[in-house]
């Protein structure tokens, strides 16, 4: 694993040459850092909500992954949109993207930059496949805490269409209680005792939302009622549910409603019930 990494001027400026490329070659692409970085649309994303938000938003119906390699370790990966790409225009792709991370990059301290080849759609499904295994392999091996024997013995016990709505509920029920803090999959997963692959589809397949929709959907319904109900500035209504960034809290609330943070509370100041919306 690498014990160094760009400096985030170096990351902002490959993120303004990635929406560059973009916008030159119609090909939507962005980049993920292993050390947990997403660069998208000109932006660098480092809190983990935000990131898989912007992920979920990302509608490529056809992409191309390619491995990054940073001073021949495996450093993240270019995610290509392919809808009505040539493999020729994916090979040059593929060498423009090194070229301008190794121009940014600092090669003499970092070491080189390497894109290689896009991975196969096989080797993605194995990689997931991979993931699946290693993630229900250690959610079978986790040791129950003592203050939750019985519940994970009833999870035992259940059929599996019963326990999968008493996961949901062990989740849904963890959301609520933690809804003014940042919640990731893994951390509410892992208290779901499930993989994370795994409560995702439960999500989509009971709830009909994925799961950083459905947090967000609760995230702006306690803010609906904090705007209309409180005069607390909405950096503190963000910082209270949970969101480490203001405009990015401000985003998310526009999108579900309609409307900025501002313009909810000067339509709703005066109302005595509140109408939220819910998954």
């Amino acid at each position: 694993m690498l014990t160094y990494s760009p400096k985030q001027e170096d990351y902002r400026s490959l993120a303004h040459s990635l929406a560059t490329f973009t916008s030159l070659t119609q090909i939507k692409t962005m980049f993920f850092g292993f050390s947990g970085i997403l660069l998208a649309d000109d932006f660098v994303y480092l809190n983990t909500e935000a990131i898989e938000s912007t992920l979920v938003d990302e509608t490529f119906e056809n992409y191309a992954v390619f491995p990054v390699s940073l001073n021949q370790q495996l450093w993240g990966a270019v995610l290509c949109e392919t809808t009505d790409v040539s493999k020729k225009r994916l090979f040059l792709s593929q060498s423009y993207l090194q070229n301008i991370m190794n121009e940014i990059i600092d090669t003499p301290t970092l070491g080189t930059v390497k894109v290689w080849e896009p991975l196969t759609s096989d080797q993605v499904s194995q990689i997931n496949y991979l993931h699946d295994f290693f993630g229900n392999h250690q959610t079978a091996m986790m040791p129950t805490k003592s203050s939750q024997p019985t519940r994970a013995m009833k999870l035992d016990q259940l059929d599996d269409r019963d326990a999968a709505s008493r996961s949901i509920t062990l989740a849904v029920d963890y959301i609520h209680q933690n809804i003014q803090q940042s919640l990731s999959l893994n951390e509410v997963a892992q208290k779901a005792f499930l993989s994370p692959s795994y409560l995702s589809r439960l999500f989509k397949k009971y709830l009909h939302v994925n799961f950083v929709e459905y947090v967000n959907n609760q995230k702006v319904a306690l803010a609906q009622e904090k705007l209309a109900l409180s005069t607390d500035t909405i950096q503190q209504i963000s910082n209270q549910i949970g969101f480490s960034q203001t405009s990015y809290f401000t985003k998310i609330f526009k999108r579900k409603t309609g409307l900025t943070p501002s313009e909810f509370r000067q339509r709703n100041h005066t109302i005595q019930k509140i109408y939220t919306i819910w998954a």
